[in-house]
């Protein structure tokens, strides 16, 4: 009953009563104002003990979660000691182990800091290019990162290049594709194929965001193709016998496991057709034969700029 009296809600009900028992005496004399007043006090006696119900459940909640809270409080300064007290131990016993360790730490912070870049490239994308269906997933696999992706669709906002031609199809394929549509210009991209699942992969996904017009996904089977006297395996060229110039060329195929240098007969292949502002983006340069190709294309073209794109799957940036 204490706490009854000690809640707020009690005493406003009963104001209530009082207020609604001085009309019902003025309108219709005493003894409506004794059922309005007793009716009105029923009720709030027994909004009061609902009340009261509802703060003891919450309360023994809130006391199982405090002590659930200090449990685990207890438990993490228990493992911080233990921590302490064993790497203690290690380093007057084993210096190589704690370096190693020392060592790992500094790798998971790094990768940490990579996939925050990543994160942050994906919401820089999403906020540049508008979509109104989710994108295929990037980063994984053979699938160009996010940092590598918001350059490509920030190269194609600020140059507008009126074709395309995309070695490798995929996640990229539709991003270019949906800047393109939102920049509203008459774009070509042409983007080559030496898979059929991946092809029909990718003309899935174009047909979902409704790309079909501005894409042209081609199969180009690996062959056969020489380069100044030395054969190499590259996608079949009869695949562009119709493109004239190119303004932008993305270069994230063929796959490194199809051979030695699989990516460098692209820009020999296709040279004499890059219009004179052109830009080229060669994907996957972290890895050693991706970073011969650029030194090989170097001894070719004369590049005015160079840009390297951080991240996995690190790419670069060549400015004719």
């Amino acid at each position: 009953m204490k706490d009854l009296l000690r809640n707020p809600r009690f005493y406003l009900l009963v104001g209530a009563a009082v207020g609604g028992a001085a009309v019902a005496v003025a309108l219709f004399g005493a003894g409506a104002g004794v059922v309005v007043v007793a009716g009105l006090t029923a009720a709030a006696v027994a909004v009061g003990l609902r009340a009261l119900r509802l703060h003891a459940r919450h309360a023994r909640e809130l006391k199982v979660v405090r002590a659930e809270v200090g449990a685990l409080d207890a438990e993490l300064k228990l493992l911080r000691t233990t921590i302490s007290r064993a790497s203690s131990a290690v380093a007057g016993s084993d210096s190589e182990v704690v370096r190693r360790l020392d060592s790992l730490d500094r790798r998971l912070t790094r990768g940490r800091a990579a996939e925050l870049a990543q994160i942050e490239a994906m919401i820089n994308l999403h906020s540049v290019v508008r979509v109104s269906q989710a994108m295929p997933a990037s980063g994984g696999g053979w699938a160009v990162p996010a940092r590598t992706l918001l350059e490509l669709c920030a190269l194609v906002i600020e140059r507008r290049p009126q074709t395309i031609v995309e070695c490798g199809s995929g996640v990229s394929t539709v991003w270019l594709a949906s800047t393109v549509r939102q920049c509203g210009y008459g774009a070509r991209i042409i983007s080559l194929e030496h898979l059929e699942e991946h092809r029909d992969k990718t003309l899935a996904e174009i047909r979902r965001h409704g790309l079909e017009t501005l894409v042209d996904v081609r199969s180009a089977p690996l062959s056969e193709v020489v380069i100044d006297g030395t054969p190499w395996t590259w996608y079949d060229v009869r695949a562009l016998d119709d493109v004239e110039e190119c303004d932008l060329l993305f270069v994230d195929g063929p796959p490194g496991t199809t051979g030695v240098l699989a990516r460098y007969p692209a820009l020999p292949v296709l040279k004499d057709r890059l219009t004179a502002d052109a830009v080229v983006v060669l994907d996957d340069v972290d890895r050693p034969d991706e970073k011969q190709t650029v030194e090989k294309w170097s001894e070719q073209q004369a590049w005015r700029r160079v840009v390297p794109i951080a991240g996995p799957h690190a790419a670069v940036i060549l400015y004719r």
